[in-house]
């Protein structure tokens, strides 16, 4: 009976972590005061059509599992909407109110990270719930003691049962854990009070008229980057002088999607080597990345970020790896 639950599971996860892209998210966002959001219908007819795709692939097509299909749809609809309309007034409300700094949920309301990880355990909680009043899940003290048994190798999984799991891991391990870090990232971000700082050398501090300009359109850029500009004029007709301007701006991590696929493939890797056993590729991943941010460290702040979000990804490519490893290996 697990399976079953293991079959929306899956499709959920591929509607939310692979399907929907970020048009779909921009639309969901741009409607979020209404009652129709049409980015979110999209996203659960697409959610609709992958389920009956996995249900006829797997062969469990029926008439019953098509309606619960449509009801986790039509939860899922309520729920994203509740989401996109209430989340960020609720972390600004509770940051402006003095009140709610004496709440005991004050500490998980104001973080992203936290929100996620309850929107995405609704879902999953409305799947079980669904299919148990559908009779096609184990309770809750039956699912305990099949993980227990697992786990000390009790029980042997059925083949079909391998692969959606290792199926929903790798999504969890690719495009799940990217939603996920990105939200951690916001947060770690203001708990480190990272705005962007702009530093500067200059040799001769005569020439620096036009330093506040080119601050300015570096800080624009919103950008890691370093910038240096050498000049060279003559102070006399036998003495050259030179002045050098540096500016250095780490704090802003990259907006880009580059780094969203180099954490994927980093804990693609990760699991890759855990599942081998060869855990000393995890320094040498630690290493060339540590090379390519080195100039980097200078900012200590940066150094922070880097450090914190580097561990959460390698923790979870190392969880996941694990698990994997565990459920392939049974």
């Amino acid at each position: 009976m697990i399976i079953m639950f293991l079959i929306f599971v899956l499709a959920h996860c591929l509607s939310d972590f692979i399907i929907q892209t970020d048009s779909i998210i921009k639309k969901k966002q741009d409607n979020s005061n209404r009652v129709f959001n049409e980015g979110i219908f999209i996203h659960i007819i697409h959610h609709f059509i992958i389920g009956v795709m996995l249900l006829v692939l797997f062969g469990n097509i029926k008439i019953n599992l098509v309606f619960a299909l449509i009801i986790i749809c039509f939860v899922h609809y309520f729920i994203d909407l509740l989401k996109i309309k209430y989340d960020e007034k609720m972390i600004e409300y509770t940051k402006n109110d003095e009140s709610w700094r004496k709440n005991i949920f004050y500490f998980l309301l104001e973080k992203r990270t936290i929100l996620f990880l309850l929107d995405q355990t609704v879902h999953i909680l409305t799947i079980y719930m669904v299919l148990k009043f559908f009779n096609y899940v184990f309770s809750i003290n039956e699912i305990a003691s099949l993980v227990i048994d697992f786990y000390q190798d009790a029980i042997t999984i059925s083949l079909t049962t391998k692969i959606t799991s290792v199926a929903i891991l790798l999504i969890l391990l690719t495009w799940g854990s990217s939603y996920l870090i990105a939200e951690f990232f916001k947060d770690i971000k203001k708990e480190l009070n990272m705005n962007p700082e702009i530093t500067a050398s200059i040799e001769d501090h005569q020439q620096g008229e036009n330093l506040s300009l080119i601050e300015s359109q570096i800080n624009a850029l919103h950008r890691n980057i370093t910038v240096e500009r050498t000049w060279e004029f003559s102070a006399s007709e036998n003495e050259k002088r030179s002045i050098k301007i540096q500016f250095q701006n780490f704090n802003e991590a990259d907006n880009n999607s580059v780094g969203k696929y180099i954490g994927i493939f980093e804990r693609i890797l990760i699991a890759i080597f855990v599942f081998l056993g060869a855990y000393q590729g995890l320094v040498l991943l630690g290493g060339f990345k540590t090379l390519t941010r080195f100039k980097q460290f200078e900012d200590k702040s940066f150094a922070e970020y880097y450090l914190i979000g580097t561990l959460f990804s390698m923790l979870i490519g190392v969880t996941i790896g694990e698990i994997i490893k565990k459920i392939v290996m049974n």
